[in-house]
């Protein structure tokens, strides 16, 4: 997409999105446009992009302006993370897939499976994926850090409660272990996220609303990283905890008339982090002395917020 690219700290895990020269926080990145992660690492090594699993995803929406607001307050772009609906069926149906890549600068290797099972008031799915590497060379045959490894389950339940009513859960389990970070000054160890996701969404017929969805989530991220990987780590021993917390909801109602939609909604958002860093000195007049920092310091910002969203079309123009 033209204007978009990617901030790289590692070859191969952790992309992290700018749009037109907005990046980080200026950017809106939200699943199901609610969903969302806090990094727990101040570099950025787990944006919230990598805690996407993608092989959920059945769309991606992109609004490029500041000036929706939808989905909450952004300097830059909303990127929202659409993933699947819930499908029914008369009968009892169960369907999978399985799939696996390698690639062989870096020796990746890339592998998701999925399976469904979906009734006509319940359906049920499960969603594995897991992606390692090794470091790779470039076009000059130079050797560069690329390891990474990462593992992610997903679990979602839907049930029908009334035609046009559905009740759903989703939650998601990443981990990250042992992953190069070439142009930060430490490695990530390891990445534990937890995503939760509760949903109840209405699909109303003749009334005056044609939908209304109400979700609530909360997502936890445990993260450590260190020095300890790296020979040149021979002066200081660093290592790092850090946690995160992103709990909020939203409920919105959408009023179709003809040319002309109407989004009325509120959510609340609310998000925590806290860290610490440990310096251990190995040489010097300091040597075998521990040092002791504090991250994020026990941060937490709670929004809140209300919405009117109306698009009208107007032959070749939309207001």
């Amino acid at each position: 997409i033209a204007g978009f690219n990617a901030i790289r700290k590692s070859g191969n895990f952790g992309f992290d999105p700018v749009f037109r020269g907005f990046k980080w926080e200026q950017l809106n990145l939200v699943t199901d446009g609610v969903v969302g992660a806090h990094q727990a690492c101040p570099n950025r090594m787990d944006p919230p992009s990598s805690q996407v699993m993608i092989n959920q995803i059945k769309e991606i929406e992109l609004l490029k302006g500041p000036h929706n607001f939808r989905y909450g307050p952004s300097t830059g772009a909303v990127i929202n993370f659409k993933m699947n609906d819930p499908v029914f069926s008369d009968k009892t149906v169960v369907n999978g897939r399985i799939g696996a890549g390698y690639e062989t600068n870096g020796t990746n290797r890339r592998t998701e499976a999925y399976v469904n099972m979906s009734a006509r008031k319940f359906q049920t799915a499960a969603a594995l994926s897991y992606s390692a590497g090794d470091d790779y060379k470039d076009g000059n045959g130079t050797v560069l850090p690329g390891v990474f490894n990462r593992t992610a389950l997903n679990l979602s339940a839907a049930y029908l409660l009334k035609p046009g009513k559905i009740a759903s859960v989703n939650m998601t389990r990443n981990m990250t272990r042992n992953t190069s970070f070439p142009t930060l000054m430490m490695d990530l160890l390891s990445d534990d996220t937890w995503m939760i996701q509760g949903k109840y969404q209405v699909n109303a017929q003749h009334k005056w609303y044609s939908q209304w969805n109400t979700q609530v989530y909360t997502s936890l991220v445990d993260h450590q990283m260190g020095n300890g990987l790296r020979p040149a780590s021979a002066t200081m021993l660093s290592h790092v905890y850090a946690n995160t917390e992103t709990t909020g909801g939203r409920t919105e109602i959408t009023i179709r008339r003809p040319n002309t939609v109407w989004y009325v909604g509120a959510d609340m958002k609310y998000e925590y982090a806290n860290g610490t860093r440990s310096r251990k000195m190995l040489t010097g007049m300091m040597a075998g002395k521990t040092f002791y920092d504090t991250l994020w310091q026990q941060g937490s910002i709670l929004r809140t917020g209300a919405l009117v969203h109306t698009e009208k079309k107007m032959g070749l123009y939309q207001l």
